[in-house]
């Protein structure tokens, strides 16, 4: 063994190496491993995960205020972290300090997208809301609406694939206003 606790083996693809079991019989048992580091500033608990070609590893990142990190290096740190939970909950997908709830973030050239899909014809949706309001951007078959859920609810804007902008309707124009309270200009 290469390691104080090192678990080897030359089974075939799919069988179990190693496994922790709780036989209790009690309601709600549950097992429990625990990767413990402690008496080192900055210091790092993590499981690390090899298949001959890359490492990833998950833990904690003492380096990094506690953080969760999930990261594609396995030197024993989080150098290159790809996702992060911090200890008041923000959550950064390639930034080590997200500085919002989620925080995407993109160190070279390019896009940065976030993606909402559906398999099928099915709605995609992505909800906005705060305690009183609540709004969906969404596709319905090829058109981009936004939806009001709050007093009287219904589509309050419509992009259509031909170009086609509705304002309280689906245009068949251009430009289509529902409502006579329209002004242009000053």
């Amino acid at each position: 063994p290469s390691r104080k606790f090192d678990v080897e083996s030359a089974v075939a693809v799919g069988d179990v190496v190693a496994e922790f079991v709780n036989t209790g019989t009690s309601a709600n048992a549950y097992s429990i491993v625990d990767i413990v580091q402690n008496s080192a500033a900055n210091s790092v608990a993590m499981l690390r995960f090899n298949n001959d070609v890359d490492w990833w590893s998950i833990g904690i990142d003492g380096a990094n205020s506690d953080a969760f990190a999930i990261s594609d290096a396995g030197a024993g740190d989080f150098r290159s972290q790809r996702f992060t939970i911090t200890q008041d909950g923000n959550v950064g997908i390639g930034t080590t300090g997200p500085l919002n709830n989620l925080h995407i973030y993109k160190s070279t050239t390019g896009e940065v997208a976030a993606k909402v899909e559906s398999f099928d014809t099915s709605n995609a949706v992505l909800y906005l809301a705060n305690s009183s309001n609540k709004w969906g951007i969404y596709t319905q078959l090829s058109d981009l609406k936004f939806y009001d859920y709050s007093g009287t609810p219904g589509d309050r804007v419509t992009f259509s694939a031909g170009g086609n902008v509705g304002i309280g309707t689906t245009a068949s124009v251009k430009l289509e206003v529902a409502g006579s309270d329209v002004k242009i200009g000053a």
